[in-house]
């Protein structure tokens, strides 16, 4: 299992985004945080090592302003840990490129919240877009040349300012050669919380905005990652909508306190960021009163393992009565549960799954009304009883046997899954109360083909 430590490791910031989530706890209260020395940092990693971590991301404040911050690179690469970055890009000039390139950083993210100067920059200040995009440029340049494993990207904040503008993100990011794109949502935290209601986008606008990017997306012929914040039921309108698959790992619900871990610039050790924001104020003082979070400098493994703070809040996300009355989780399949911080009070229905679950149904309806036909370029052979399908294009295998041979022996250009389906109940002689649930099998192996691009990628 992956473990991640996220780390702060500086208070410090060039920069005043509108929407930083740490603006409470450093704007203000930077120089309460004292940069740790290289001792505390080897300390600190190797205390990470012993508890399992298997990741370290390096966050701020801007990380690149860090006096320790190759002590952390290069304390993790001793500790056989992966080490991420995510970097404001101002300070991204050549040099700190090449020395990033060969210090063995796995992944390094770049923040952007437009396309554009002008509404970049009205997030993140005058002048960042075009200094930013000119140290992406020549830090593509410099990482072509040396080759480091190492990917570079952009994370990207989706709001009302940058909505309409965010449409071409895939044609800007192939257009820099960059790696990646993790796209979030605005959290309700730090500085955000000014103006929160005013910026946060609408899962209409959300959706909307999904679709038109994958539909760019799957025009181009490109190996550009791209990371989605999404739960299950976002993750399953996109599968059946546009036939991609998301990583699971993109669906865990509350990881906060056992695979993931936030570690302020003292050494403070938080089961997640909002934990010890606003966000967790509720939490703290009904659940974890007079509790205070372990720390990594001034606390044995033990101590920190078995802290009454973290073992509480542990228990808490754990727990199925915290979501009972989160809607719709209590009425979902899935299992992935949101973030009890942000839904457990006043804010009990999670619009994203809401919205998510009434589109599903418009698709799966549409879905099993039209007719279907195979893709070209499918080879097929024959092992005992089992049909082997092969596209020739990306040498994909998918076995097919029993019922599911049926079906597809059932889709000619002409029957919809629907149709389909009376067929099946037909030649399996099955009773007409058994049809719904036909129908389903029917339908969840149908849009198994067509992720894996056998039948035909029916935009709907």
């Amino acid at each position: 299992m992956e473990r991640i430590a996220i780390i702060d490791i500086t208070s410090k910031c060039n920069l005043r985004c509108t929407h930083c989530y740490n603006q409470e706890r450093y704007w203000e209260k930077s120089e309460n945080y004292k940069e740790l020395n290289s001792k505390n940092v080897a300390k600190i990693v190797h205390r990470l090592k012993e508890m399992n971590f298997t990741r370290l991301h390096l966050l701020g404040g801007e990380p690149l302003l860090s006096s320790n911050l190759f002590d952390f690179i290069l304390n993790g690469q001793k500790e056989d840990l992966d080490v991420s970055i995510v970097t404001n890009g101002t300070l991204l000039n050549s040099d700190m490129m090449k020395k990033l390139c060969n210090s063995g950083v796995w992944s390094l993210s770049v923040s952007l919240d437009g396309t554009t100067a002008l509404v970049n920059d009205r997030i993140r200040g005058e002048g960042v877009f075009n200094k930013v995009v000119d140290n992406i440029k020549k830090s593509v340049e410099i990482k072509n040349s040396l080759q480091p494993d190492m990917r570079l990207g952009i994370s990207f904040t989706l709001t009302k300012q940058n909505l309409d503008t965010s449409k071409n993100l895939f044609d800007f990011v192939n257009d820099l050669n960059l790696d990646f794109v993790n796209i979030s949502y605005l959290s309700n935290e730090g500085k955000a919380r000014e103006t929160y209601y005013d910026n946060t986008i609408t899962e209409s606008d959300k959706f909307q905005f999904i679709d038109e990017i994958l539909f760019s997306y799957k025009s181009r012929n490109n190996n550009i990652y791209f990371n989605i914040d999404a739960r299950k039921l976002l993750g399953e309108y996109i599968y059946k909508k546009h036939g991609i698959s998301l990583d699971a790992e993109y669906f865990v619900g509350c990881a906060g306190g056992d695979a993931q871990f936030y570690i302020l610039a003292d050494g403070t050790l938080l089961p997640c960021s909002p934990a010890g924001t606003s966000m967790g104020c509720q939490l703290s003082s009904d659940y974890l009163k007079d509790l205070e979070p372990p720390n990594l400098l001034l606390n044995n493994i033990n101590e920190i393992i078995n802290s009454s703070y973290l073992v509480k809040f542990y228990n808490y996300t754990h727990n199925a009565q915290t979501y009972q009355n989160i809607v719709p989780c209590k009425n979902c399949r899935y299992e992935c549960k949101p973030c009890p911080l942000l839904y457990k009070n006043d804010n009990i229905v999670v619009k994203e799954c809401t919205y998510a679950m009434e589109e599903i149904q418009k698709i799966d309806k549409k879905f099993m009304n039209i007719p279907l036909k195979k893709n070209e370029n499918i080879r097929m052979s024959t092992v005992n009883d089992k049909v082997i399908l092969l596209s020739f294009l990306t040498q994909d295998e998918f076995v097919l046997e029993n019922t599911a041979l049926s079906i597809w022996n059932q889709i000619n250009n002409v029957n919809t899954g629907n149709d389909i389906t009376r067929l099946i109940m037909k030649e399996y002689k099955l009773k007409d109360e058994d049809f719904n649930m036909v129908q389903k099998d029917t339908m969840e192996f149908l849009y198994q083909l067509r992720g894996n691009r056998f039948i035909s990628d029916v935009m709907i």
